[in-house]
């Protein structure tokens, strides 16, 4: 049995940059830019790489809770460091991570409704 470990991975996301690439280095499923990610790419995905779909699914569902109850520490902390003139620019950060993790929810929902089609004996919540 092969077993997958994730490691920490330090990621610049260049969303709020717009004079930088917003592709990533690596494709997901054959697609490179984040706002074009859709369920079927995580699937491919999985195929590629010989896991469970669902484990990606609920390993991205985890990753957004852990982001979504961190996020607010984080950008309370951002302010006592940063002089307002930085409030601009973690406003927008905070911005396009919440922005990114709505719509990764939203597509992890087609995820869900494929996979359970397939399998009607698991369910994944992706509300939480």
């Amino acid at each position: 049995m092969r077993r997958l470990h994730l490691h920490q991975l330090d990621l610049l996301c260049t969303a709020v940059y717009p004079s930088l690439t917003q592709k990533f280095a690596l494709k997901i499923g054959g697609e490179n830019r984040s706002r074009w990610l859709m369920a079927r790419h995580w699937e491919r995905l999985a195929v590629e790489i010989g896991i469970d779909t669902q484990f990606i699914a609920r390993t991205q569902i985890n990753i957004m809770n852990r982001i979504e109850s961190a996020l607010p520490l984080v950008i309370e902390e951002l302010d006592i460091r940063t002089d307002p003139a930085g409030r601009a620019m973690i406003d927008k950060i905070h911005d396009v991570i919440m922005q990114s993790i709505e719509q990764m929810r939203s597509r992890l929902s087609a995820l869900e409704t494929a996979t359970t089609a397939s399998d009607s004996n698991q369910v994944l919540d992706v509300t939480n």
